[in-house]
């Protein structure tokens, strides 16, 4: 059975990219999220690195839609439960620079995961984005247990971006760090709905919302039932207390 996280990833799967430019911005999500950098005899190679397949079929058919490159360009390796997309051709590794602009400010030879602001300018880029991000390294409590949504941040430089999206729409994440990632997350329910929202899962959404309105009527009942069996208890004990004193009362008449 699946998670709620990895329900809401399948549906994430299936949203409709229409626009060109938000492709380029679901992608370069994915990249960055999931993607590192490995050197070898100067050389440099981006690895991205998922667990899902779907995950895998939706970066190949972005990096065909968006620069044009075709599967020979680049090796898809499956190693135990993982997938690994190995770009080492040093002209599509150029493609994905420029495109990105995954180039440090200081020394042009060093790749970076950054978030170009070009790339998230217009609102329904930042919503691909965060869909993206999320894709790649988020993760959400069921709401039957404590509210919880959060997306991992393994290269720092990728944080300001991301965070400028949801407050783009009133979002306001808090972050953490842990071990050697940041966390950017959301603890309280109205927020994540609206991230649910914002990423266009909006079957998880309805689900998420109905067990949340259930869950509170359950507690609001028991807060009920406590409350009263707590008058009910105060009620006998003084009851008892009473009793108490008229017997000590008789006793010494």
């Amino acid at each position: 059975m699946l998670s709620f996280s990895q329900t809401i990833k399948q549906e994430l799967l299936k949203v409709e990219t229409k626009k060109e430019c938000c492709k380029e911005a679901l992608l370069c999500a994915l990249v960055s999220f999931l993607g590192e950098i490995k050197y070898e005899g100067g050389k440099a190679a981006l690895f991205v690195k998922t667990e899902n397949e779907g995950i895998v079929k939706l970066v190949e058919r972005l990096l065909f839609e968006v620069f044009g490159i075709r599967e020979d360009r680049y090796k898809l390796v499956k190693r135990k439960e993982r997938f690994y997309i190995i770009i080492d051709d040093e002209d599509v590794l150029d493609i994905l620079i420029d495109g990105f602009n995954f180039k440090d400010e200081e020394f042009e030879d060093l790749i970076v995961f950054n978030t170009d602001p070009k790339i998230i300018s217009s609102l329904c880029c930042k919503k691909a984005l965060v869909r993206g991000a999320f894709l790649a390294a988020g993760s959400i409590n069921p709401p039957e247990k404590n509210y919880h949504f959060e997306i991992v941040i393994k290269h720092f430089l990728l944080e300001e971006g991301l965070i400028s999206c949801f407050t783009a729409f009133d979002l306001h994440p808090k972050t953490i760090m842990r071990k050697s990632s940041k966390v950017m997350y959301f603890k309280d329910g109205d927020e994540i709905a609206d991230c649910l929202n914002l990423m266009g899962a909006h079957n998880s959404l309805m689900d998420y919302l109905n067990t949340r309105i259930i869950k509170e009527q359950r507690n609001n009942i028991n807060r009920q039932v406590n409350c009263e069996t707590a008058n009910i208890t105060k009620t006998i004990d003084a009851s008892i207390k009473h009793v108490e004193s008229i017997e000590k009362i008789k006793n010494t008449i």
